[in-house]
């Protein structure tokens, strides 16, 4: 065969373009990227909202804390 048909041949068959699995990949870690920041996030929104809970609880009277978080 002549090098320019093996070539032909090569990027015929070759692997040009990302397939089904590398695109899994990536979503796959995009995804878990997401989670981890929800997460975090939830934390820090879940601890702010505590503390101005308890701030409201300490200016209240005790019978009208009604300050759930």
């Amino acid at each position: 065969m002549t090098r320019a048909r093996l070539r032909k041949l090569r990027t015929a068959t070759g692997d040009e373009g990302a397939s089904a699995v590398e695109y899994a990949l990536i979503v796959v870690s995009i995804a878990a990227v997401i989670v981890l920041i929800v997460v975090s996030l939830g934390t820090v929104v879940n601890h702010s909202i505590t503390k101005s809970c308890d701030t409201i609880k300490g200016t209240l009277n005790a019978d009208q804390s009604k300050c759930v978080p």
